[in-house]
C-alpha cells in the first residue's frame, strides 16, 4: 500500500473558516499525558498521546518518555498536579533523576505544607518541534 501526502497552506471550514496549517503544526501539543499517580504507582494513564511508559522517579517525581522524540531539550512542558491547590509543580527541571532530554520530560510535586515532594495524579503537556 503507497502512502500519500496532502499539502495545503490552509484549512478551511465551512463555518469556522479557514487556519494556517502551520499554526497547526507549530501550536498543537506534541505530547500529553494524564497519570493516575496519587497511590504512588504510575502504571495508569487516564489518556495520553506520544507518551511511550511513565516512570516513579521517586516520591512526587515521574518521568514520561516520548513515542517520538522532540527536536531537542528545548521544548515548553506544562504541568499539574490534580489533589491540592497548595502543591507546586515544576517541569522540564535537572533535579528529577535523569532530567529531561529530547526524548523524555520529567515533572516533580512538591507540598507546601508538607515541606517535601508528595505523590499525587499529574498531567503534563509538550509543546515544540517534534524530531
Amino acid at each position: 500500500m503507497a502512502l500519500g501526502k496532502i499539502k495545503a497552506d490552509t484549512l478551511e471550514h465551512s463555518t469556522a473558516g479557514s487556519l494556517d496549517t502551520q499554526y497547526v503544526v507549530k501550536g498543537s501539543a506534541k505530547s500529553w499525558a494524564s497519570l493516575d499517580s496519587s497511590g504512588g504507582s504510575t502504571t495508569t494513564f487516564h489518556g495520553s498521546f506520544n507518551v511511550s511508559s511513565a516512570l516513579d522517579d521517586g516520591v512526587g517525581q515521574y518521568g514520561f518518555n516520548f513515542t517520538n522524540s522532540m527536536s531537542g531539550a528545548t521544548y515548553s512542558c506544562v504541568g499539574c498536579a490534580n489533589d491540592n491547590i497548595l502543591y507546586n509543580v515544576a517541569t522540564n527541571w535537572p533535579g528529577v533523576p535523569n532530567g529531561y532530554t529530547a526524548g523524555r520530560t520529567g515533572l516533580g510535586v512538591y507540598s507546601d505544607g508538607d515541606s517535601a515532594y508528595i505523590d499525587s495524579d499529574v498531567t503534563m503537556q509538550v509543546t515544540g518541534d517534534l524530531a
